[in-house]
């Protein structure tokens, strides 16, 4: 049997935006993707670290595995998402100490 996509509703989407700043940066960040792109949260989870681009035009782009699909899609998004991106790149960069393979990696917990 065939699940049925699930979509966040739409008074819990409100919540979210009217709340949005106190919300955790990479969070919050996070966030904002998800609404812009319209992409699973899986998919979101699995955004390689070097996932934007722009063409000669400075339109920019977002690309990501698709897996429903199988296959690398890209969609083009706005210069203020574009700036969330490379806001989450450079705090990944500081928390991590450089790059990593994830844009929304999971730090490592300690005991």
């Amino acid at each position: 049997m065939k699940s049925l996509r699930k979509f966040i509703p739409e008074y819990v989407m409100s919540q979210l935006n009217a709340n949005i700043d106190g919300l955790h940066p990479h969070v919050m960040r996070f966030f904002l993707v998800l609404q812009e792109v319209g992409m699973k949260i899986s998919e979101c989870c699995g955004l390689p670290y070097d996932c934007i681009y722009s063409d000669a035009q400075g339109d920019y782009f977002i690309k990501y595995y698709q897996y429903k699909m199988k296959k690398e899609h890209v969609v083009p998004i706005t210069k203020e998402t574009a700036e969330v991106l490379k806001e989450q790149q450079n705090e990944v960069i500081l928390e991590f100490m450089g790059a990593t393979k994830l844009l929304f990696p999971t730090p490592e917990v300690t005991r």
